[in-house]
């Protein structure tokens, strides 16, 4: 996946009424290597750290921030999602290649 198709993706994703950013979520948008890793009263905060500097910020006032689904927690974190969105934790993910397209899509077409 290209990094065109990841971040289309991702703001797809961010734009579904059941996405919330999760613990362990790939950020991308910001510095690479950033992850979801953190939660307090507000939510989750995005923890990058680099040549002993840390920065912490709030991705959901980020609008330029994006989950990306190149990374197997992001899918993971997404896979429940979509178990929450439907009330059915059942629902698994199979390896074909184009498990992110279509975990969004699932999400996207969620009650």
């Amino acid at each position: 996946m290209t990094d065109d198709e990841a971040r289309a993706l991702g703001q797809r994703l961010v734009a579904c009424k059941g996405f919330r950013w999760m613990r362990g979520m790939r950020v991308a948008g910001f510095r690479d290597g950033a992850s979801a890793q953190s939660f307090d009263a507000d939510g989750v905060y995005v923890y990058y750290a680099h040549a002993g500097e840390v920065w912490s910020f709030d991705p959901d006032l980020r609008p330029e921030l994006w989950p990306d689904l190149r990374g197997p927690a992001t899918r993971g974190c997404v896979l429940e999602l979509i178990r929450e969105a439907y009330n059915d934790h059942t629902y698994a993910a199979c390896k074909d290649g184009d498990d992110a397209e279509a975990l969004v899509a699932a999400l996207e077409s969620a009650p």
